[in-house]
């Protein structure tokens, strides 16, 4: 499967490997290839985005997890402490002991969660990157295309004017 970056790679060989025009340092390129490519940049981009959605999906999911875990654990630990009601002291000690695993249950589950919130912050960061760094070299690429034609349209005119004795000052 390509990725965006294969994508650039291949134009700049594209670029890189252009029909030199003469006396100029421009080149000459297979437009249709730059079209072709920058077409299968579109049709992979819903790829990339379902990656990301992925990320967050899974995000949900582990938070949905580690709740249900949780609320396991607290289910256990209120079963437990109430077994041990029959002695004063141990029911004391229970209750806090439940506390603390409640606590701890908490802390935990709120240390997953901050965890999976800030991976699924840097992947969908690194999507929105990638995604503002393909916009913008695309149109770097097109405008580069746009003014490689300007110029040599500029050319054969000038080139027509002068077979043509009227040269363009």
């Amino acid at each position: 499967m390509e990725t965006i970056l294969d994508f650039l790679d291949e134009m700049e060989e594209i670029l890189d490997h252009g029909k030199p025009v003469p006396f100029t340092n421009r080149v000459s390129i297979d437009r249709d290839r730059i079209f072709d490519i920058i077409e299968r940049i579109r049709l992979n981009l819903p790829i990339e985005i379902d990656k990301a959605q992925k990320i967050v999906s899974d995000h949900e999911r582990i938070i949905a997890d580690a709740r249900s875990k949780s609320g396991v654990i607290v289910d256990e630990a209120r079963l437990e402490a109430d077994k041990l009601a029959d002695d004063h002291e141990v029911y004391r000690l229970a209750v806090q002991q439940a506390n603390e695993l409640i606590d701890k249950t908490k802390k935990e589950a709120n240390d997953i969660r901050q965890n999976v919130m800030e991976y699924a912050d840097d992947i969908l960061a690194k999507a929105e990157t990638t995604v503002r760094d393909v916009m913008a070299s695309v149109g770097q690429g097109t405008r580069a295309i746009d003014d490689l034609f300007n110029k040599t349209l500029d050319i054969i005119y000038d080139n027509r004017q002068e077979l043509r004795g009227n040269k363009r000052q």
